[in-house]
């Protein structure tokens, strides 16, 4: 398990609240009959967590007939953490409610499920999943803080009356008392403008839950990685900021702040930002500020002449084909390389990604999705220059089943220390690939240990609990994770 000193997790997922849409457009089947709509039955139910729902898609077409088309089509979950798609059957994972859509040539129908977990809250508790304060542990009757100028993100988690445990912090109405001092800005999610002493409350009109929180203003050490540095023309850098933050004498606690910062360059013709991406766009030297409240750190980069000669891209080993299971995730990589230079320069978070075939697979933040059988060609476009074709062949999955998925037995951390899980995925083929991304996991308490959608995870307080992964339908091992004082 790789460990980090501070993570800020943010989950913004919307709730949903559909009917039935049958899809416009034509589309014309095998039989010559050209499909109008698709009806999925049942329209609207409710599971609960651990069982199923088999969904049934009907086609109706021009002529009057229609016909069962349940194994043809495409189906998917809006919220695959919620409830994940195996076929046209849908497994209940987590309280909340998603979409359900089936998909046929740009023709698709949608049905709400809603997943429950018990019938009764018996329990709601508010827990906090940032790591830049220590001890991050928000507990009413102590002192619970947050930073002027940094957001702070809690989650909600129920216990039901059936002793199941949910995190339903996308499921709540998020309020402040104070919105002056502290404003909600998404599910659990609070931007904290000023000094002040607030009470935030989670509810879904049956259970509440309030928490007293004082924000203050304290002083921030910034720290970069690196001073003054050169670049090539063209390239990009990705700024990186660390925080150590201090009330008087006492120690509040540090973390990664980048995006909390403001960038700025002095000469915008040589340097330019995005957020914390600073784009080389001309030859000379320009001076970067990052000012975080009062606190102002800057370093001076040069941006070197430099003669691009082509932009590559490659999987992580360095393959320029690739031949992968339905389901799997993996990271590509983007280079410039340039004529008069003898090193490449990684710009994969910067470049347009695209995909021949977005049904095979697409690219995400430079991360490749392989979706169904097929073939894709995939490229990358940056400042008008395009790469080399990276072609992928996704195997169907009778011939590339996910077999085995494995992650460590046992894993520690102190509370207020974050890390995160890689799992080592095993297929029929012999195939072997570790993710994080895709994957189902869970801990058997959030309160101790909060563990996010791609496998990152939390100490909150002392004590021990259970985690679990699981893909396309196939259970991890079990891994005791304890969460110690010191």
């Amino acid at each position: 398990m790789r460990k980090s000193s501070g993570l800020s997790f943010v989950a913004v997922i919307a709730l949903v609240s559909l009917f039935l849409f049958i899809g416009c457009g034509k589309s014309e089947d095998e039989d010559g009959a050209r499909l109008s709509g698709i009806v999925i039955t049942p329209q609207e139910s409710v599971i609960r967590t651990g069982s199923v729902q088999e969904y049934r898609a009907t086609a109706e077409y021009e002529d009057g007939s229609s016909a069962d088309i349940s194994d043809k089509v495409k189906w998917s979950s809006s919220d695959e953490s919620i409830a994940s798609m195996e076929g046209n059957v849908a497994t209940g994972r987590l309280y909340g409610v998603v979409a359900i859509t089936a998909r046929k040539e740009g023709i698709e129908a949608t049905a709400r499920l809603k997943v429950a977990s018990g019938t009764t809250i018996e329990e709601l508790s508010i827990v906090p999943v940032d790591g830049y304060l220590y001890p991050p542990v928000a507990e009413e009757g102590k002192r619970n803080m947050a930073i002027v100028g940094m957001q702070r993100h809690f989650r909600a988690v129920a216990l039901f009356d059936d002793d199941s445990i949910a995190d339903i912090t996308n499921r709540l109405i998020w309020m402040s008392s104070d919105y002056d001092v502290m404003e909600p800005i998404g599910p659990g999610v609070f931007k904290v403008l000023k000094e002040g002493n607030v009470s935030i409350t989670a509810n879904d009109h049956t259970s509440m839950k309030s928490l007293e929180v004082e924000a203050v203003d304290a002083h921030c050490d910034i720290y970069l990685p690196y001073g003054d540095i050169g670049i090539p023309v063209k390239s990009t850098l990705r700024y990186r900021a660390r925080g150590i933050f201090h009330l008087g004498d006492e120690y509040l606690g540090e973390g990664d702040i980048e995006d909390a910062i403001g960038w700025s360059s002095e000469n915008p013709e040589v340097l330019y930002f995005d957020g914390s991406l600073a784009y080389a766009n001309g030859v000379g030297k320009s001076v970067i500020r990052g000012k975080f409240d009062n606190d102002t750190v800057s370093s001076t980069v040069t941006v070197e002449d430099a003669i691009v000669k082509e932009l590559k891209i490659y999987t992580a080993d360095g393959e320029s084909e690739q031949t992968l299971p339905a389901g799997v995730n993996i990271k590509l990589k983007a280079y410039l390389l340039y004529e008069d230079r003898d090193y490449a320069y990684d710009i994969a978070d910067a470049v347009q990604w695209h995909s021949s075939s977005p049904d095979t697979a697409v690219v995400e933040d430079g991360l490749l999705k392989s979706l169904e059988a097929g073939e894709a060609e995939i490229y990358a476009i940056y400042d008008g220059l395009k790469s080399q074709v990276l072609r992928i062949e996704v195997l169907p999955k009778e011939e590339s089943r996910l077999e085995t998925v494995k992650i460590p037995s046992q894993e520690s951390l102190r509370v207020g220390e974050s890390g995160s899980y890689i799992a080592k995925c095993i297929y029929s083929d012999g195939s072997t690939y570790l993710m994080q991304k895709g994957l189902y996991w869970r801990s058997s308490d959030p309160r101790i240990a909060y563990i996010d959608e791609d496998g990152n995870i939390l100490a909150l307080k002392e004590g021990s609990v259970e985690i679990s992964a699981e893909k396309d339908g196939v259970p991890s091992n079990i891994s005791s994770f304890t969460v110690r004082m010191e």
